[in-house]
């Protein structure tokens, strides 16, 4: 199995606090990490900084956006219940959780509006299945011009004339 996106832990996360009891983000990333039945080699995956798992990082997303559209709540650091409203929504019985669908809830619209400032209400994009957490995005593409800029100076060093091993010459440069 492939590590899930984050929009497809989001009804699981839920599930998991409908007992109305707190529910520390450990907790619910070991009780998801099996109900996908995830390999120990999957639930070592870090992101590029190597700060978090790629499972824990966007569990820890699919949180912020429950957390935001109203139906889980912070009780303390770390530890999370559900809402009156999240149990509402669990009542209608849904086959999954899209970002699409939490703009049902007004604490959700603002949190898309603020995060968006820059851009109009309307111009938002909401991420297709699939595709990646910010973070996961903001390491792609660090990732990616790390390794554009070590491709470029390999070229330029092996472009340098001979005398580039030179201490001297080094000094002269700079």
């Amino acid at each position: 199995m492939t590590i899930p996106d984050f929009q497809k832990t989001m009804l699981p996360f839920l599930q998991v606090l409908a007992d109305k009891r707190e529910h520390s983000l450990s907790e619910c990333v070991e009780k998801l990490a099996k109900q996908f039945k995830l390999t120990d080699e999957e639930l070592t995956v870090r992101i590029p900084s190597g700060y978090h798992t790629v499972f824990y990082d966007r569990v820890s997303w699919a949180r912020t956006h429950l957390n935001k559209a109203g139906l889980l709540q912070i009780v303390r650091r770390g530890y999370y219940t559900i809402t009156d409203s999240g149990l509402a929504f669990l009542k209608t019985s849904p086959k999954e959780i899209r970002m699409k669908m939490l703009f049902q809830f007004d604490g959700y619209s603002d949190f898309v509006k603020k995060i968006s400032k820059k851009n109009k209400p309307e111009e938002t994009q909401i991420p297709a299945a699939g595709e990646a957490t910010p973070r996961e995005i903001f390491e792609q593409a660090y990732s990616e011009m790390k390794n554009a800029l070590a491709y470029d100076l390999l070229e330029k060093i092996k472009s340098a004339p001979p005398e580039f091993d030179n201490v001297q010459y080094l000094s002269h440069i700079y």
